[in-house]
């Protein structure tokens, strides 16, 4: 955006599977921030982690839970005022990673830990997996979520971690090659049984 090229946030809109018919810089910088009807933006992000940690408030504990309400409070504050510097968003990065932090210092039940940790993996190796990381990457996120499935076997299918286990071998591996990514994303995102 810097550059003035639109053109790679085509690439970058085409990988999330969601269309792109913004015109120039300013729209995508301002959709990507505070568009709540943007399914990537910003702004529908956090709402959706809010709706979901409300959801998950009992278990997550209420001051887990503050840290998503301030992501969420800072990022409407930055789009009423227009904020236009995304250095103004740091704030967001610091408490969701005091979430993270005040999740194992809070949460005492395994089952919880283990099942956010679960949806963390799965997300990390979507993202991977769409923006073409390097294989041991895809290797070392699925290797954890291999474990997380043993310690919480009933939330996993597993005939679909066999077969995406069969997939991620560096010597099939082909982040180039888009019908073996789609397959994989479509077994990875129905992996988890909840």
């Amino acid at each position: 955006m810097i550059d003035g090229k639109t053109a790679s946030f085509e690439d970058y809109y085409q990988r999330l599977s969601v269309p792109n018919d913004m015109e120039n810089n300013e729209v995508i910088r301002t959709s990507q921030m505070y568009d709540a009807n943007n399914p990537i933006s910003i702004l529908s992000e956090l709402k959706a982690a809010y709706d979901n940690a409300i959801v998950l408030r009992e278990d997550i504990k209420t001051e887990s839970l503050a840290y998503i309400e301030m992501s969420l409070c800072h990022i409407k504050k930055c789009a009423k005022n227009n904020v236009s510097n995304i250095t103004e968003l740091q704030p967001i990065t610091d408490y969701l990673l005091a979430f993270f932090g005040s999740i194992y210092e809070r949460v005492f039940n395994a089952h919880v830990r283990n099942l956010i940790n679960i949806g963390k993996l799965v997300e990390n190796i979507d993202m991977h997996l769409r923006f073409d990381y390097p294989f041991y990457r895809i290797e070392e996120a699925f290797s954890w979520l291999k474990e997380f499935s043993q310690r919480e076997n009933n939330l996993f299918d597993h005939t679909k971690l066999q077969e995406i286990n069969s997939l991620i071998k560096a010597d099939i591996y082909n982040a180039a090659d888009v019908s073996y990514k789609n397959m994989l994303l479509l077994k990875l995102n129905k992996l988890v049984l909840i």
